[in-house]
């Protein structure tokens, strides 16, 4: 596009026939130096506002939005208009003053490292606006937005917010500048973008200077050209202002919070929480009610029905135990995949060993004073208590994720040949404004230059190595992976534990022909992906195997312990030791345990081990997983460590089954079998299988062999 003006000033009206006439009064009365449009975006149709000034104001362009868009959607329609080499969006209620913008110009352009100039705001008085702030904190909330303020007006977290004891008398660096006069360099509004659209009102200038900072453009305020601004802080009165001011600040600490960022990557944890919380609500709800039910039917009955209080231990039992049994039978397995029939059989299956739990409850009781009516009537009150327990879960959280305002932001991976490719069709698909940056897989950017370098507008935050960084950093909720990348062992390592993370990872073909049936696909962007999944062993299905691992543990721990103690106590003239044992656990943590050896080094059979059974049950080990490796030999696994130490070692596993001396690069190859297509069932054939061979064998793994 032609830029045939130095600057382009953005207007946005709403109902603002008034404060724009005396805005246009001071330019007339003030003019500017140098070449210039005005464009005012009307975000009120049909009020009256378009047709004055298309009567009055010829040189004014006027962009009428459809309806009322939310003040960043219409500054960014006039931006896309706007013909400035620089783009200067400011208020309707902005009074212009001699020489201010080609003031703030000259500042603008004197200094390159410079994205965004504020210049002083007055109140009509001549009071100072403190219009250049430092970030956000939730403190800063809490003091600013409740009545908290009133009692510590002083805080230090408000004087370092409002930069209170900071040196505003000369130019230079502030976090954020309030939007009612910003003035933008091109060159950082190609690169970072325009305001994001999602605020609808307030926090959009914050948030757009955020992402000045984040791409390596700095803010700054230019205190000697001072403008009136009749400013009127609508937002801390409650009214719609206010919900707009609260809305755009959870929706900016859901963009950049750190917190709300791990959140949101734990969203199947919290999926997975509230199914088990859910369940146990049903559970309850299921025998009140058939308690109640039996109640009503007394006149049936010739036996009475004893009191609730007398149904508490058994209620309480079966809610404790449930919480061991549901998971083991896999009522929480893959719970996003399950479509409505396979939803309602595990509910089913639920009501089917809870029953039996509750049966055998009664049973073990030895006490006739629970009703048998009451045991029937709960079968199919729990049924029907699952049902609509989980309709009102899911309309609950299906509620909060359609009610969060700003999306993830995304990240694109591929080769730097291919990334102008790429990334223009996904702008073209979506939009930029999600798009935080771009990663490369290969060589094609030097280090020196990748925080400098821009395809199409985006940076280069890095290289593959650089990827955990990355995504911490620019709090990164979506990785969108170029079909240029072939899948090699070391990327598919990457974004599997990606995954694993929490990080939703979309690939492109060639990854959907190696990546499995088990792939869900998506349409995101304009186009159809394939998504990663989590691998099972790391999904929250695992948490099945976590109680499994620490209950049997624990079983074992206990059958172990006589014998470890009477070893321990008179073996040693028999030549009985203990020895210092330390593998690489999980995320390369050492784990380590004291292990019964004969006289000449044997390890004692493992019904006298109990250490290393108390290990399982504290969680350091697991009963099945990835073979325990020794110290020293992590770096022989290369890339598919990164997937391997994601999981505790077992005891036993699919390695079991080789013996004599072992390569490191076999047991890798093992592991990652076992972590892809993990299962319950699989565990427990597994474990069974190894069960007389940990009691009652010395020689509990193979020798592992260097290949270095």
């Amino acid at each position: 596009m032609t830029r045939s003006f130095d600057v382009t000033l953005v207007l946005v009206s709403f109902h603002s026939e008034a404060p724009l006439r005396r805005f246009f009064e001071s330019l007339d009365a003030h003019p500017i130096g140098a070449r210039h449009e005005v464009l005012v975006a009307d975000n009120a149709p049909g009020d009256g506002t378009a047709d004055w000034l298309r009567a009055s104001r010829p040189d004014v362009r006027v962009l009428p939005m459809p309806r009322n868009l939310g003040y960043a959607r219409a500054v960014n329609a006039a931006i896309a208009e706007a013909h400035g080499e620089h783009v200067l969006v400011i208020n309707p209620d902005v009074e212009l003053a001699d020489g201010a913008v080609d003031r703030a110009l000259d500042y603008l352009r004197s200094h390159p490292e410079v994205g965004l100039v504020g210049v002083q705001l007055l109140d009509p008085d001549g009071t100072v606006q403190r219009n250049a702030r430092r970030f956000y904190s939730l403190t800063t909330i809490l003091l600013r937005r409740t009545p908290l303020g009133k009692l510590r007006p002083d805080h230090p977290e408000l004087r370092r917010h409002l930069m209170l004891d900071d040196d505003l008398d000369r130019p230079g660096p502030v976090d954020w500048i309030t939007g009612a006069f910003m003035l933008v360099r091109r060159e950082a509004l190609d690169d970072v973008g325009a305001m994001d659209g999602r605020f609808f009102l307030y926090f959009e200038d914050v948030d757009w200077c955020y992402r000045m900072w984040e791409g390596g453009w700095e803010v700054h305020l230019v205190p000697d050209v001072q403008l009136v601004h009749e400013f009127q802080r609508t937002s801390t009165r409650f009214g719609r202002s206010f919900v707009h001011h609260l809305r755009s600040f959870l929706s900016f600490y859901d963009k950049w919070g750190a917190l709300v960022y791990v959140a949101r990557r734990l969203q199947g944890t919290w999926r997975v929480a509230a199914a088990v919380f859910g369940d146990l609500v049903a559970l309850n709800l299921a025998f009140l009610a058939a308690f109640y039910a039996r109640r009503a039917m007394d006149p049936l009955f010739p036996q009475p029905l004893f009191d609730l209080v007398h149904y508490w231990p058994l209620i309480l039992s079966v809610n404790l135990v449930s919480l061991v049994v549901l998971p083991l039978v896999g009522r929480y397995h893959d719970q996003e995949r399950a479509g409505p029939v396979q939803r309602g059989l595990r509910e089913l299956r639920a009501t089917f060993f809870v029953t039996l739990v509750v049966m055998a409850g009664v049973y073990l009781s030895y006490t006739r004073t629970f009703s048998r009516a009451v045991i029937l009537l709960f079968v199919p009150a729990y049924l029907v208590a699952l049902g609509l327990v989980r309709a009102v879960r899911e309309r609950v959280l299906g509620g909060l994720e359609r009610a969060q305002p700003v999306a993830h932001r995304a990240l694109v991976l591929g080769p730097a040949a291919d990334l102008p490719r790429f990334l223009e069709t996904l702008v073209a698909g979506r939009g930029r404004d999600r798009l935080a940056g771009a990663v490369v897989t290969d060589d094609g950017v030097s280090d020196a230059a990748r925080h400098e370098d821009r395809v199409r507008g985006h940076r280069v935050l890095g290289r593959l190595d650089d990827l955990d960084t990355v995504v911490d950093r620019y709090r990164i909720g979506e990785v969108l992976v170029s079909g240029v990348n072939e899948p090699d062992a070391r990327r598919r390592a990457v974004l599997r534990r990606l995954a694993a993370d929490g990080i939703e990872v979309l690939v492109e073909q060639p990854w959907a022909a190696q990546l499995g049936p088990d792939e869900q696909q998506t349409d995101r962007w304009g186009r159809r992906w394939w998504r990663l999944r989590r691998p099972p062993a790391l999904s929250e299905a695992a948490a099945s195997k976590w109680l499994s691992d620490r209950a049997i543990g624990a079983i074992l721990t206990l059958v172990a312990l006589p014998g470890h103690l009477l070893c321990s106590a008179l073996g040693r003239p028999f030549g009985v030791r203990g020895r210092r044992v330390e593998v690489l656990g999980q995320r390369r943590r050492v784990v380590a345990w004291t292990e019964l050896v004969d006289r000449r080094g044997r390890a004692l059979p493992g019904l006298v081990q109990a250490p290393l059974f108390a290990a399982v049950a504290a969680g350091r080990l697991s009963l099945v997983g990835p073979f325990p490796l020794p110290l020293g030999t992590e770096e022989e696994l290369g890339s598919v460590g990164l997937l391997r130490f994601a999981v505790k070692p077992g005891l036993t596993g699919p390695w079991r089954s080789r013996s004599g001396d072992v390569e490191v690069a076999d047991l890798a190859g093992d592991d990652l079998e076992y972590i892809e297509h993990w299962s319950l069932a699989r565990d427990a054939d597994f474990f069974l299988s190894a069960l007389p061979r940990l009691l009652l064998d010395d020689e509990r793994w193979p020798r592992v062999v260097s290949t270095r």
